[in-house]
């Protein structure tokens, strides 16, 4: 009846209820989940949400704070507006430690402004927490409202010199949907740079789509891939990606094509890995572009007459000009008298 969608009927309940739940709390108990599940349901009638939280933060106030941290965020992250109201008021008074990071970064997703300023709060209370779970509390970047993400980019970009930010971390900032992160996942990229985990940073990265990020990942071809045939193997879809781009990502091509025109004249296992690369897009390719794969092409064919090439060499022939008949004797004498 607390749920019917006929105002009558909920005010006719109300007394005989309030007389009811003092004298019963293991019926108040059961009723608090009873009436909270309604709330995540759709609104059955104007004012029912507002009756439903008149008792889940009144008389059922008790019992309702009982809920477990899950229940929190569940109500935060519903569509329904009354459930959202509920995890609104509910979510202060809870100990922010009965969360893990992973769900108070959860909260920052949130559409209720009130709990995403909780969220960052909370993380940014408890620097030493919010670190240690560090792959937990990058979930906040997820988040599609603004002020979530500029706090996080604030913040986490304050963490700059943490010797948590791993590898792992790092290419997952970097590979993330929002520009903002992939920024500074680049700046703390080049904070916490090392030689040894080049390859992986290099490999991984170069799955990126975006043009910014592949231009990046081009300030490492030299100490990731140099010489190394297996590596430039791996490579090979990035190359293509790269110089397949159409009227954009001009630096990154050049970067591109003149790392690998030197890389093929190291040893003729590279230079099969360049060739195909070549031979692809001198097909494929821009044609303002055809004619320096063309010559790649033929700087691999001379240095490695061996290898399959599959540009071909066809001698020209010399074919004499031409020469015009040589007049008639009629010409010449100005043709029969009339």
């Amino acid at each position: 009846f607390c749920s019917s969608p006929m105002p009558v009927v909920r005010a006719a309940v109300a007394p005989r209820l309030a007389q009811l739940l003092p004298a019963h709390p293991a019926f108040a108990a059961a009723l608090m989940p009873l009436l909270r599940d309604e709330l995540f349901r759709a609104e059955a009638a104007e004012g029912v949400f507002d009756s439903l939280l008149q008792w889940l933060c009144g008389p059922l106030a008790e019992h309702t704070r009982r809920g477990e941290p899950a229940v929190t965020l569940r109500l935060l992250e519903a569509r329904s507006k009354g459930a959202q109201r509920l995890g609104a008021w509910l979510l202060p008074q809870q100990d922010a430690s009965s969360f893990s990071v992973l769900q108070t970064a959860s909260f920052g997703l949130v559409d209720t402004a009130a709990a995403r300023q909780w969220a960052t709060e909370q993380l940014a209370a408890s620097p030493e927490r919010t670190l240690a779970e560090l792959g937990d509390a990058l979930r906040i970047f997820d988040s599609r409202w603004d002020d979530a993400r500029d706090w996080a980019r604030q913040w986490f970009g304050a963490q700059g010199e943490s010797s948590l930010w791993t590898p792992a971390l790092l290419v997952r900032l970097c590979d993330h949907k929002d520009a903002g992160a992939q920024r500074l996942g680049r700046e703390l990229l080049t904070t916490h740079f090392d030689v040894t985990d080049v390859t992986t940073y290099m490999l991984q990265l170069s799955q990126h789509p975006s043009p910014g990020m592949q231009l990046f990942v081009t300030n490492w071809l030299a100490s990731a891939a140099s010489r190394n045939a297996d590596v430039l193997a791996r490579l090979e879809p990035y190359f293509l990606s790269v110089l397949s781009q159409a009227n954009r990502g001009r630096l990154a091509k050049a970067r591109v094509m003149e790392f690998l025109a030197a890389q093929a004249m190291h040893s003729e296992d590279i230079a099969r890995i360049v060739a195909r690369v070549f031979a692809r897009q001198a097909v494929t390719g821009a044609i303002t572009e055809r004619a320096q794969y063309v010559a790649g092409l033929r700087s691999i064919q001379e240095a490695f007459p061996g290898l399959d090439n599959p540009l071909q060499t066809a001698p020209v022939r010399s074919i004499a000009p031409r020469r015009a008949p040589p007049p008639s004797s009629s010409a010449l004498t100005g043709g029969p008298a009339a």
